[in-house]
């Protein structure tokens, strides 16, 4: 039986229709698309030509709204690791979350956060992205801090999903896993990591200057709606795939620190 999906290409083209086979690995794949009068016609669809295909819940077909669907911030729906933001270089932006993210790959998956969603999961062509913000969560944190175990935390999540109201911390507290000062050390080393700041990323991995850096400061005070990133890249101080790599190291550092 075919999956049904919804194929969005990076020229603004939208298909629905379903799969038999879909392997990420593979360069093509067949999409039987519906039609407007009814027909269906079989596509030879170029992964690399994709910005995002969508993988729909059958029994969620008759609710979807395929054209306004949004993956939107709400209650988490599993065990996962990351929660990312997906900006493409179209404007929409996805939100989700992943057991695993690498900026150096060609394409990922992202889950979205509430398990109501009519949508199960989004393939993702990094080509087509502008930017990917991705953050570590609490529960993850506290893991490769070796404060809790990971059965642990999967246990703590499957009592929140019946104690939606209560965040993970307060739950892993309450259960006697963490003590408070734990806790506050690990939101400490959160928000530490969180607001580190990408000029400074960029300079230690040694991609740019601090002349660099301050050049596309005072460019940025003139065209404000633009983010530092992307002077820097007009700039040609830096590529994406510098920015990607520099973030990429920064959370693995700070992983190998938090955990020791």
């Amino acid at each position: 039986m075919a999956q049904k999906l919804i194929v969005r290409f990076i020229k603004g083209e939208e298909k629905h229709g379903g799969a038999l086979t879909f392997s990420a690995t593979m360069p093509t794949f067949y999409l039987h698309a519906e039609e407007e009068s009814g027909n269906v016609e079989t596509f030879l669809v170029k992964i690399d030509e994709v910005k995002a295909i969508l993988f729909l819940k059958e029994d969620k077909l008759p609710e979807i709204r395929l054209h306004t669907q949004t993956i939107i911030p709400a209650m988490l729906a599993g065990p996962v690791a990351f929660h990312l933001t997906v900006e493409f270089h179209d404007g929409e932006i996805m939100y989700g979350t992943t057991l695993r993210y690498d900026p150096r790959e060609k394409n990922f998956f992202i889950v979205p956060l509430h398990l109501g969603d009519a949508i199960e999961r989004v393939f993702i062509n990094a080509k087509a992205t502008k930017q990917v913000d991705c953050k570590r969560f609490f529960g993850s944190l506290l893991v490769d801090q070796g404060k809790i175990t990971a059965d642990q935390l999967d246990m703590a999540l499957n009592f929140q999903r019946e104690e939606r109201e209560k965040k993970i911390g307060t739950i892993l507290q309450e259960q006697g896993l963490i003590s408070e000062a734990q806790m506050e050390e690990s939101l400490r080393k959160q928000q530490k990591m969180k607001h580190k700041m990408l000029g400074e990323i960029l300079i230690e991995c040694g991609h740019i200057t601090s002349e660099q850096l301050q050049a596309a400061l005072e460019e940025q005070k003139k065209k404000r709606e633009k983010r530092l990133g992307q002077i820097l890249i007009d700039l040609k101080y830096v590529t994406q795939d510098d920015i990607s790599n520099a973030l990429s190291l920064n959370w693995s550092s700070h992983e190998k620190s938090s955990a020791g």
